[in-house]
Order: structure tokens, then sequence, then C-alpha cells
């Protein structure tokens, strides 16, 4: 063989061997990847939770007439708020286990759950804020569950029901 032939084939197998790194490279990292972004979309959905939650109660605390205003964004997953049974639940599909399935675990007032789906490496995971006995909470808006940015007003609007709780209103703006 001639020196130009072996340039010519170190060159493809130098291309070919590239190509199969890169394949494996990118099948190894991307649900790496993938997990890392659902760990901080879990993060950030945990703070905003958190965060409503505190607005919720400076709205309870402060008293009737009491209001503020709450921007979030749902990148991920949907927000629901069910007036029946007093709670807001934000759920998302998620391949980044982040509790012990079926095992709900308490931060603050918040409760983590995550379930499987019965896919392999898919979990539904849900953080819930639930008021049952403290307020009762009601929703003035025509759309119960949120996604993408939304606005909400909160409000307090003295007390109602049997024993009396405080009622405080979420309403979308």
């Amino acid at each position: 063989m001639n020196k130009k032939a072996d340039i010519w084939i170190s060159a493809v197998l130098y291309t070919g061997l590239g190509v199969i790194l890169l394949s494996i490279i990118l099948a190894v990292g991307i649900p790496v990847i993938n997990k890392i972004r659902d760990k901080n979309t879990a993060i950030e959905t945990e703070n905003l939770m958190l965060s409503l939650d505190s607005q919720i109660r400076a709205v309870y605390t402060e008293g009737p007439g009491s209001r503020r205003p709450f921007k979030f964004e749902v990148n991920k997953g949907n927000l629901e708020v069910d007036e029946d049974q007093e709670t807001i639940i934000w759920t998302f599909e998620t391949t980044a286990l982040l509790s012990e399935p079926g095992i709900p675990v308490k931060k603050g007032n918040l409760i983590l759950l995550t379930e499987e789906t019965g896919n392999k490496d898919i979990y539904t995971s849900s953080f819930k804020l639930n008021y049952k006995d403290v307020l009762n909470l009601k929703l003035q808006s025509a759309q119960a569950t949120f996604t993408g940015s939304n606005s909400l007003l909160i409000s307090n609007s003295g007390t109602e029901g049997t024993p009396p709780l405080p009622t405080i209103s979420i309403t979308s703006i």
C-alpha cells in the first residue's frame, strides 16, 4: 500500500471511532442530564410551593382584607387548587427518584410524594399543601389547573363555615 491510502484509511478509522465515542457519550449523558434537570425542577417547585404557603399564611395571619399578589411559572407538570380537599398540589412526571415511592416526606407544611407509574424509571412526584381544618380555600377563577406563567391574588375574605375558619380566596389575575 502507498502512503496516501494509509492516510485515508487512518482518517476513516479515526472518524468512525469519533462517531462511536460521541454516540456512547450521548447515550449515557442524556439520561443523566434529564435526571439533573428533573432534580432542579423539583428544587424550584419545592421553593415555589413553600413561598406560596408563606404568602397564604401571611394573608391568613393579617386578617380579613389582606391581599397579596403571587407570580409563578409552571415549566413542568401542573399546579392544581382543589377547593373540596382544601389542597394545592403540583404534580409532574420525572425520571429522578425524589423520595422513596409511596412514602410521604414532610418538609415544613409541604408534603412530597413519589409514586411509580408502571413505566421503568418514570415516576410521578407531587408537592402538596394541605389546609384542611386550618382554613377554607376558595378558588375565584374559572381554571383550577395552572400551567405556564401565572399571577394569582391571594386574599383573606373573613371567616365562614362550621366551624368558622378563615377563608383564603385565590384569584387568577
